[in-house]
């Protein structure tokens, strides 16, 4: 008899729906501390952070590293008090690319737009989903 639950219902279905669209599907456990993959050192990292910061290179080959890392802890360590203007700086950084400073072959300071996702050539992005990613604040989440 087939169990009919949420995992059997809706999670699986969806999991092996986004694998027929190109999607790399892992389970949680397995990025978590001591998992198979360990992609993560703790709960509170809601982010792969390793993960990210090889996209942003893929994606922006022409920036300098420091300045890759200074855009992906913009976005990792984002934080606003109000949610909704939070919310939308996240999807302006995520949508239009986060500026960084770098310094030209003169030594000047230039702004450089780091983007996260690529939209003109979506092959060079990484599509990825994770079930059961359980990130740890206060309390234990699944969301």
């Amino acid at each position: 008899m087939v169990n009919l639950n949420e995992n059997t219902l809706a999670e699986q279905p969806v999991i092996e729906w986004l694998r027929g669209l190109g999607y790399e599907t892992l389970f949680s456990p397995d990025l978590a501390p001591g998992g198979a993959f360990m992609e993560r050192n703790d709960y509170r990292e809601v982010v792969l952070s390793a993960r990210f910061r090889r996209s942003l290179k893929r994606i922006n080959p022409n920036i300098p590293d420091e300045a890759l890392d200074q855009a992906a802890k913009k976005i990792i360590k984002y934080e606003h008090e109000d949610i909704e203007l939070g919310n939308k700086e996240m999807y302006e950084m995520l949508t239009g690319g986060v500026k960084v400073d770098v310094k030209d072959e003169h030594g000047e300071i230039r702004s450089k737009m780091v983007h996260p996702i690529d939209f003109k050539n979506l092959q060079n992005n990484e599509f990825l989903a994770v079930n059961q990613y359980s990130v740890q604040g206060k309390t234990a989440r699944i969301p």
